[in-house]
């Protein structure tokens, strides 16, 4: 029983630091993309390469950064 509520807690913790992740990672790209449109490259970059490392699947940051 205590395998099991400790598998289902990790499940939880490792599910919830994703979710804060995409949502860290979403909140990143928005910044971003208000930074470049408000003509502050300089800044923009900076956020990007904040949000670089967070997601498996890099395109979308990696073609902002383009």
């Amino acid at each position: 029983m205590k395998l099991l509520l400790r598998a289902v807690l990790t499940s939880f913790l490792l599910l919830s630091g994703t979710a804060a992740m995409a949502q860290d990672y979403d909140e990143l790209i928005q910044q971003a993309v208000q930074q470049r449109n408000a003509g502050n490259m300089a800044e923009a970059e900076r956020t990007l390469r904040q949000a670089y490392p967070i997601p498996p699947n890099k395109t979308e940051v990696s073609f902002l950064l383009g």
